[in-house]
């Protein structure tokens, strides 16, 4: 694994060079400032001789966090810092434990370890009856609680800054509008919105009032018509490239027509149907039609201070009225789930949570099955890899189609207003899950029923369950760990961006392309993820170093 990253960071030093839309395409734009003149002498000739093919990794390193939220955004910096607060806190406990640990489990644990040599400066080398050892161990514990306890409010009191900054620079509107959900059937009009909250606050303070509107036809039409005129783009830009006119099949006629009339003709006999379809919600908008209006609006005031006083106001006895909430950024607002009516959201809801907890009970008997499946394979020569590998790469299959999984589920059964709310949604549940069948696997075992119901006869058992359990598996999560890091080596290449990339420069600019491209698939690649498994890992780290130093 050592060889695959090391593999990874030089094709990502080569590819960063030869394709730099898709790697550094901030630096391009220059919305970074590239800190050469930080950079000692030896390393400014160590650049000058690679081509700057080299120069990646301490340009980065010296990216601040205030840098990485103002062109990245506030989320990535937040994951860029628990990452430097992983770094520091391990630098931290490595030394002292391996100085006072290590030692006391080789030399005065007892040989509870036997042949496993690597197990003599584990706590598996303890033995049960050990006297004095297992105080030492308590108080070491509990230093290390206190030390992360530290480093995480310091890095929070840290981040806070910049969330204060974040929140202080929101531009207008979206700083000045808020989010009424769950408006009462006979209110939906923009009219009585507006006479409602003027009667709050003054007759000036309301400058819009827009409803979510239901436009499921509408926006089946629209999406059919953009995806017309993509079409007919491309193929335009085949005319041109090959200087013949490009042709294709229809269904279910299968004739052979010509493209660029064919996507012309299509555009053409949207329009009608599009205008009709609009001016029919428009005048349903007017009239306060059901149909139309949902339970959802946004309304803009006419300054910051009454939106921020609107949302701390409580509009009606009853609390499932009215809720008021900061808007969520509008690219990335989830329309479907704003038009859902309160009563259909909650049983949608309610049957997502059903879901989730049925994959929680079929989790463990899917990754043994795939473990014991894996563990029958012979490799040849290559065995002694496999059979360090195949432990784990049960639990690795299942977590990672995991997050598809569980967005999936977010999507259509949860009513999340935004995409960033599905992500947050996505970093609490498959942490969740990480935590429970990663960290905790040895004591499930492999049926998470049978280890609750032993726990619920006799809940202490799992202070028992866990010490019994979790010092020899300190050999499993060294496995596991170091199969993280091709995996994060492998997701350095954006492999999958690279391939969208290159096909579609066939076609388009470079930097139509590149836009093509992005983002990275918000399944496995989104902040829910990457925060989820940052976090498993760190923990992982923390639990064991006790354990295994």
């Amino acid at each position: 694994h050592g060889s695959v990253c090391g593999g990874c960071l030089v094709a990502f030093s080569v590819l960063r060079k030869a394709f730099p839309k898709v790697y550094c395409n901030n630096a391009l734009e220059s919305k970074v400032d590239a800190p050469a003149a930080g950079l000692n002498a030896g390393w400014r000739r160590v650049i000058a001789a690679t081509g700057k093919a080299l120069s990646w990794p301490r340009q980065s390193a010296a990216i601040t966090t205030e840098q990485a939220a103002e062109t990245a955004g506030l989320d990535s910096a937040l994951l860029l810092e628990f990452s430097e607060l992983g770094f520091r806190l391990s630098a931290w406990l490595s030394l002292p434990l391996m100085l006072v640990l290590a030692p006391l489990h080789a030399a005065a644990g007892g040989g509870a370890a036997k042949s496993d040599r690597l197990g003599w400066i584990d706590m598996g080398n303890v033995r049960f009856d050990h006297s004095w050892l297992y105080y030492v161990h308590a108080l070491v514990v509990w230093g290390v609680c206190l030390l992360v306890r530290a480093f995480l409010l310091r890095a929070q009191a840290k981040f806070l800054k910049l969330r204060f900054a974040w929140l202080l620079d929101l531009p207008a509107p979206r700083a000045t509008t808020i989010l009424l959900a769950h408006i009462p059937q006979a209110c939906r009009s923009v009219s009585y919105v507006r006479a409602f909250l003027s009667g709050i606050f003054s007759d000036d303070a309301v400058q819009e009032v827009h409803f979510v509107k239901r436009t499921g036809a509408l926006a089946s039409m629209v999406q059919a018509q953009d995806r017309a005129r993509e079409l007919l783009r491309e193929a335009e830009l085949r005319a041109e490239r090959d200087d013949v006119r490009p042709t294709h099949r229809v269904l279910p006629s299968g004739a052979q027509v010509d493209s660029m009339s064919h996507y012309k003709e299509e555009l053409d006999a949207l329009e009608a149907p599009i205008a009709a379809e609009r001016a029919r919600i428009a005048e349903g908008a007017a009239a306060a039609s059901g149909d139309v209006n949902s339970h959802c609006a946004f309304v803009t005031f006419a300054t910051r201070r009454q939106a921020e006083m609107a949302r701390d106001l409580r509009f009606s006895a009853n609390r499932n009225q009215w809720q008021v909430s900061f808007p969520p950024e509008p690219s990335a607002i989830s329309w479907q789930a704003l038009v859902l009516e309160p009563r259909r959201s909650a049983l949608m809801a309610l049957l997502g949570t059903g879901v989730i907890v049925a994959l929680y009970l079929f989790f463990t008997p899917l990754c043994a099955l795939i473990t014991s499946a894996a563990s029958t394979i012979r490799a040849g020569p290559l065995q002694p890899v496999w059979a360090a590998l195949a432990p784990t790469i049960g639990l690795r299959l299942m977590l990672m189609f995991l997050p598809t999984i569980l967005l999936t589920i977010f999507r259509l059964l949860f009513p999340l207003k935004s995409e960033p709310e599905s992500q947050h949604q996505l970093q609490v549940w498959f942490f969740a899950f990480e935590f429970v069948f990663v960290i905790l696997v040895t004591a499930i075992s492999t049926s998470l029923v049978d280890t609750l119901q032993q726990l619920a006869h006799a809940p202490l058992s799992v202070f028992d369950l866990l010490g019994k359990k979790m010092p020899g598996a300190t050999h499993f999560y060294m496995n596991y760990l170091v199969l993280t890091w091709s995996t994060f080596g492998i997701g350095l290449l954006r492999l999958s961006n690279l391939a969208k990339f290159l096909a579609w420069r066939a076609l388009y600019t470079e930097e139509e392309a590149r836009q093509k491209a992005e983002p990275e698939d918000q399944d496995s690649d989104g902040m829910g993820a990457r925060y989820a498994e940052y976090a498993v890992s760190l923990c992982i780290c923390l639990i064991f170093s006790t354990l295994s130093p």
